[in-house]
């Protein structure tokens, strides 16, 4: 036996998911932004908690199809999503960031795995995984000592079962030294992974996003944490985080019940933004707060933004324009229709905010802003 045999050892089986600790590094926290599914994701994680990362030597990971469906607490993984998954894993190109060099422009393309294998044992008959990760890969995935990287337990991650959860767990768990931190609107929605137009409007992320991942992550994992909207000019600017760790406590089965989630407070950054209380939206009455449901319906289009007189003068603004009933409508009155035109052109400001602020302007005046535009719309239609 050579002596690159004797140093060369074949890890087999993955062991119990509670005793596997996964460590890391910085750069691999990046690719759950590049589109791999969670399954694949997963199936990286299972190699990581197995390997040790002061053996670079040991690279090659074999573990049963039963043990990876008994870690993902599933009764049977189909043949064809586990072939989808080893080829995303295997053929998707990444792009790191070398952390070795200072230089910003110094990033790397590569595959982490140079073979993702499934076969069929001959001794045991049983279906197996094998995982052998590229040369290339390895300054990212063994000697994590040269660069950072974080560790977190392989079973709070198997049982997170959305991707913006497991997105916003390593999120959280890389940050959590800070116990406190502010990060930028437009920067969390690229971390997240939601750059949708939709989440211009921050209702929309912590309603579709944020609220639902704190629930799964609470309620699976120690991780505990709230959040915070900043706002200048009554757009949300910024998200403020609080998070810890509870040890040892990583369901509710070990809890025995579920983890009630805190509730939102938006904090309003000017004196100016003051018209409209800060209270939790989903709490606040807004039919009495706005005086009717129909202006309470169009605020909620704007995020609750605007005070009563402010989506008076909007409301006024829309009777003005031509807008078609939404469908369904049996109102008469275009009621939904004209929501769902408001809330096309308050995006379009939360947009045009995004845009300006990558140029190191802003919008002072947003309700200005706003009514300017369904002003020009009003014109135009009285000119046909």
């Amino acid at each position: 036996m050579s002596k690159k045999d004797e140093k060369t050892q074949i890890l087999v089986g993955l062991g119990d998911p509670k005793k596997l600790v996964i460590q890391k590094s910085k750069p691999l926290l990046d690719i759950v932004r590049i589109g791999l599914p969670l399954d694949a994701l997963k199936l990286l994680d299972a190699y990581l908690a197995k390997i040790d990362t002061y053996k670079p030597d040991n690279k090659t990971v074999v573990f049963e199809v039963k043990e990876y469906e008994e870690m993902l607490g599933i009764q049977r993984l189909r043949t064809e999503v586990l072939d989808a998954n080893l080829d995303k894993l295997l053929n998707h190109v990444i792009t790191l960031k070398n952390t070795a060099n200072d230089e910003d422009d110094d990033v790397i393309k590569i595959n982490l795995f140079q073979m993702a294998r499934r076969r069929i044992n001959k001794e045991t008959r049983m279906g197996e995984i094998v995982l052998v990760c590229n040369d290339v890969a390895k300054d990212f995935i063994f000697k994590l000592d040269d660069i950072k990287y974080i560790k977190y337990n392989l079973e709070d991650i198997i049982k997170l079962n959305s991707r913006y959860s497991y997105t916003l767990f390593l999120y959280l768990k890389d940050n959590l030294y800070k116990k406190t931190w502010t990060i930028s609107y437009p920067e969390l929605k690229v971390r997240l992974g939601c750059e949708s137009s939709r989440y211009s409007m921050f209702s929309y992320l912590k309603n579709d996003i944020l609220n639902p991942c704190k629930k799964e992550i609470e309620s699976k994992t120690g991780v505990r944490f709230t959040f915070e909207p900043i706002r200048k000019n009554r757009s949300v600017i910024a998200v403020t985080f609080t998070a810890s760790e509870v040890k040892g406590l990583t369901d509710k089965k070990k809890t025995g019940k579920m983890v009630d989630t805190d509730k939102m407070v938006d904090v309003e950054s000017s004196k100016s933004a003051s018209t409209v209380p800060v209270d939790n939206n989903e709490e606040k009455d807004w039919k009495a707060f706005y005086g009717s449901s129909v202006l309470a319906g169009l605020a909620e289009q704007c995020e609750y933004t605007f005070s009563k007189k402010e989506m008076q003068l909007i409301h006024a603004l829309l009777k003005k324009i031509n807008i078609s009933p939404a469908e369904g409508d049996r109102t008469g009155t275009c009621r939904f229709g004209r929501e769902a035109y408001l809330q096309e052109k308050y995006l379009r400001l939360c947009q045009e905010e995004e845009n300006k602020a990558k140029n190191g302007e802003s919008i002072t005046n947003r309700f200005a802003y706003l009514r300017k535009m369904l002003e020009n719309e009003a014109e135009e239609d009285s000119d046909e």
